[in-house]
């Protein structure tokens, strides 16, 4: 019971690839893919797109969690270059993101 597990993996033919059934739930649960806001101005200015920042009942269980969030991501981000915005897109995608966009990246 159990001895062959190892051997398998290390043999090659465990691991992790296209063929693995790894990541499938995962796929499933993903939001259809949507563009950034436009406010984020990511076509034009640097913008990193912060993942898993929150969960979304810490945003139900507040009606200012998001406002309090984005004012101090915005202190932290300026320590890192001019912030031109900083939005939590407000679509199923982003769910837990945050954008930050830059003047330059410094």
């Amino acid at each position: 019971e159990g001895e062959g597990d190892g051997e398998e993996g290390a043999a090659g033919g465990g691991g992790y690839g296209p063929d693995d059934g790894q990541g499938e739930e995962e796929e499933e649960s993903v939001p259809p893919f949507a563009p950034l806001p436009s406010e984020c101005r990511s076509s034009e200015l640097p913008t990193c797109v912060l993942r898993d920042v929150y969960t979304a009942e810490q945003a139900l269980s507040d009606p200012n969690f998001i406002l309090q969030l984005e004012a101090d991501m915005l202190m932290e981000c300026c320590k890192f270059g001019k912030v031109v915005t900083l939005v939590s897109p407000d679509l199923p995608y982003y769910e837990g993101a945050v954008c930050v966009t830059y003047e330059e990246i410094m």
